[in-house]
């Protein structure tokens, strides 16, 4: 620990260095306490958007071998956008993600197999889940 010396100057300086962190430290814990806050939010919006994602690869999975026949699905899957918004949190602007929109692409239902709309479904929800 550094020493102080006992002088006027040392003393007013203390003084104002302790007027400081009286005036500011509250501040600061309340910040403190809106980001832990905010992070257990995110964290049970991740847990529950993991197992989202688990119970739909479990679905997928009892089909998913139909998605090695040779069609190229990333012909009918495109992201168009991303939209996020900008949040505050304690101060600080955060990008928050809103939604994703997808090109629509047609396909001709007759030269395509059946299970393409469920697999097109399934693999856009994973993609959503995953942003």
């Amino acid at each position: 620990m550094a020493t102080t010396l006992l002088t006027k100057n040392e003393l007013k300086k203390q003084r104002d260095i302790l007027r400081l962190y009286s005036r500011y430290l509250p501040t600061l814990q309340l910040k403190k306490q809106q980001i832990q806050t905010v992070l257990r939010s995110i964290e049970d919006t991740l847990s529950k958007k993991e197992r989202f994602g688990e119970i739909k690869l479990s679905e997928i999975s009892e089909w998913v071998s139909v998605l090695a026949e040779n069609t190229p699905l990333e012909e009918y899957i495109e992201v168009a956008h991303v939209i996020k918004e900008k949040k505050t949190v304690a101060g600080v602007e955060v990008p928050v993600f809103v939604s994703v929109t997808f090109v629509d692409h047609h396909y001709d239902l007759f030269n395509t197999p059946f299970w393409i709309d469920s697999a097109i479904q399934a693999i856009k929800v994973l993609i959503t889940n995953k942003i």
